[in-house]
């Protein structure tokens, strides 16, 4: 039996913050650009990617996680941070040209001139919902629109503090990949 995803418009969204539980890098497979795919083969090599059905994903650790994943302080964190795919740095947020999932009047948002239309994903535990917050509106919608047009590719307000408060943290492969 398929079950359906339901995606709230940013409207119905006060604030949103990473709270580095690592949910999002077990649950999904993370879909790498041509880009992406070539970066990660070459600093890391074929062993840390999948492809399936003429598709390329990050590859999975044998306990599910992304194998760039690993804990730190009890949290979640990417060991790839700079690096991160796109998939990956706009999540929760969908970004789409058209209102794939309804409500387009809450789902629109006017960004240099052009329509988008942001949805969010309610399983992510760091959503919160009610009127869009200061910080929502000021911050992390423009980070994540940035982001999403290729505008920007570092990231602070949608990512985990933990990246801010200990650039020390290095990758290190302590996993094998899952087959």
């Amino acid at each position: 039996m398929a079950t359906s995803r339901v995606f709230l418009p940013w409207r119905k969204v006060r604030y949103w913050e990473c709270l580095a539980c690592g949910d999002c890098c077990k649950w999904f497979r993370v879909p790498l650009r041509m880009d992406e795919y070539a970066n990660i083969l070459k600093n890391y090599g074929s062993s840390f990617v999948k492809i399936d059905i003429g598709k390329v994903y990050l590859a999975k650790r044998h306990d599910g996680r992304c194998i760039f994943q690993f804990q730190s302080s009890g949290r979640w964190v990417c060991g790839i941070q700079a690096s991160k795919p796109i998939a990956c740095k706009q999540w929760p947020f969908i970004v789409v040209k058209k209102p794939l999932f309804g409500h387009a009047d809450m789902a629109l948002i006017r960004w240099y001139e052009s329509n988008y239309y942001i949805y969010v994903d309610p399983r992510c535990r760091g959503v919160a919902l009610g009127n869009p917050s200061t910080i929502l509106l000021d911050k992390i919608l423009p980070e994540v629109l940035n982001l999403s047009q290729g505008i920007r590719t570092d990231q602070y307000y949608s990512t985990s503090k933990i990246h801010i408060m200990d650039s020390r943290l290095s990758f290190r492969i302590p996993y094998q990949v899952a087959k």
